[in-house]
């Protein structure tokens, strides 16, 4: 498990990976999971997405994952502090997303779940703390 900070303060999140064990990144079954520590609106989460994302996939991929990323983002929730969240990535299937448990969308292709995935294991995450954490690294 891994605590993420904004700006090294504000305790935002604690997440947890599951998943086999080597490249996180390969195309391999996974599931990262998020227990907010604060409220955020689903257009919050959007945001904060669409940035990491951008800032972890080179501008080409961006532009062809577009509309797999305004799918994922449409499937946000507002979350409340205590609640959680969860991306799972299976190959064949995509990435789905849940809130409580409870399966909310799927948005499909093995690309987009390897950017999405980079976006807190990636060589150039928010927080790589955060990303060493969910690795075991830390």
């Amino acid at each position: 498990t891994a605590l993420l900070k904004w700006k090294w303060i504000f305790k935002i999140e604690v997440g947890a990976l599951y998943a086999a064990p080597g490249d996180a990144l390969a195309d391999v079954p996974k599931r990262i999971e998020f227990h907010y520590l604060r409220d955020f609106s689903g257009a919050d989460l959007a945001k904060a997405t669409t940035e990491c994302f951008d800032d972890n996939t080179d501008a080409a991929t961006v532009a062809k994952l577009q509309p797999q990323l305004k799918q994922l983002n449409a499937l946000f929730p507002a979350v409340k502090s205590g609640e959680h969240l969860a991306l799972t990535y299976a190959p064949g299937i995509g990435v789905e997303v849940s809130h409580q448990g409870k399966a909310i969308g799927v948005v499909p292709g093995a690309e987009f779940g390897r950017a999405v995935c980079a976006i807190w294991l990636g060589a150039s995450t928010f927080d790589n703390d955060f990303r060493d954490g969910l690795l075991g690294k830390k």
